[in-house]
């Protein structure tokens, strides 16, 4: 009894540690310009890459042979979860401003994903915005969050309404949320574990025959 008792417990404790290290950076064609969540499965196209493309310009790239071929666009659900990994609220009705220093959340997700807001506005020197599409419903949405000085040390939350889901005009400070399916390996330690349990459960077997 006691065997299995600890077993679990074991059990749980590595795969409570492998769920909690859900982003890493991963590479494409240059290194970490992927964000990898390991419990989602999904590697995300750094949102620099399609920054000054428009929704049509980057789907027209999608297809077999295109420069973005085997992504697809996030839906906003997707963009949600990914931002939750942060502790940044993006869901719908979730646009607001919180007084503060800059957010550890919005500047993980700048880093990871690509800054898409430094260079264009001054009052915006971190943040990063991209476009999702949803096919099935013909919508667009630029979500992500920024620092906006402007506003006296603002933290600024946002999810943009609908847009206009054929328009060819790019977003200066917005590229587009794509993502592609991951194969996430199981980690080391769980093999190790796995055969280690095997083998002590072989072991019991025999000592008590």
């Amino acid at each position: 009894m006691k065997f299995w008792k600890l077993a679990s417990t074991a059990t749980v404790l590595i795969l409570s540690t492998s769920a909690n290290a859900t982003i890493i950076e991963a590479n494409w064609q240059s290194v970490g310009d992927i964000t990898r969540d390991t419990v989602s499965g999904l590697n995300w196209l750094d949102l620099t890459e399609t920054l000054g493309m428009s929704r049509i310009a980057v789907e027209d790239q999608l297809v077999a042979g295109g420069q973005f071929e085997g992504f697809r666009y996030a839906t906003a659900d997707e963009v949600v979860g990914l931002w939750a990994n942060w502790g940044v609220n993006l869901g719908l009705g979730a646009d607001m401003t919180i007084t503060g220093a800059i957010d550890p959340g919005i500047q993980a997700g700048a880093s990871y994903l690509g800054n898409t807001t430094v260079g264009t506005y001054s009052y915006l020197p971190v943040g990063a915005f991209g476009i999702t599409f949803d096919s099935d419903i013909n919508w667009s949405y630029r979500m992500g969050a920024a620092y906006d000085s402007s506003w006296g040390g603002y933290n600024s939350y946002n999810i943009h309404g609908q847009l206009d889901a054929n328009s060819l005009t790019p977003d200066s400070i917005a590229g587009s949320y794509l993502v592609q399916v991951s194969a996430v390996p199981v980690p080391a330690a769980v093999w190790l574990f796995g055969s280690g349990l095997i083998g002590l459960v072989g072991f019991a077997r025999r000592k008590k025959a």
